[in-house]
């Protein structure tokens, strides 16, 4: 399955007085879904874009609503305080 990444430019002004971009938004998960697509929304930075974004049925989400940006070394680390596994590594030796 192929994903259509939808850009930061159509997530900030979600919530917002001038959420003009929001019909253009729902015809892109509108498209992805009848193409098949799954989609992942960058750029998200509150937890009521995810709401919002969930709701219309895009469930990766990206942004620093998470976290902002990491080295690879940063990530590891961050992976484990938080108990999550880290993708092609041993974790028998936590």
């Amino acid at each position: 399955m192929s994903t259509l990444k939808i850009d930061k430019m159509f997530v900030d002004t979600l919530r917002t007085q001038c959420d003009a971009k929001r019909p253009v938004l729902d015809a892109i998960i509108h498209f992805a879904k009848a193409s098949g697509l799954s989609t992942i929304a960058e750029g998200v930075e509150t937890n009521q874009q995810v709401d919002d974004l969930v709701k219309a049925g895009v469930h990766a989400i990206q942004g620093y609503v998470y976290s902002r940006p990491m080295s690879a070394e940063r990530l590891v680390s961050w992976m484990k305080e938080h108990e999550m596994e880290t993708p092609g590594m041993n974790t028998d030796s936590r």
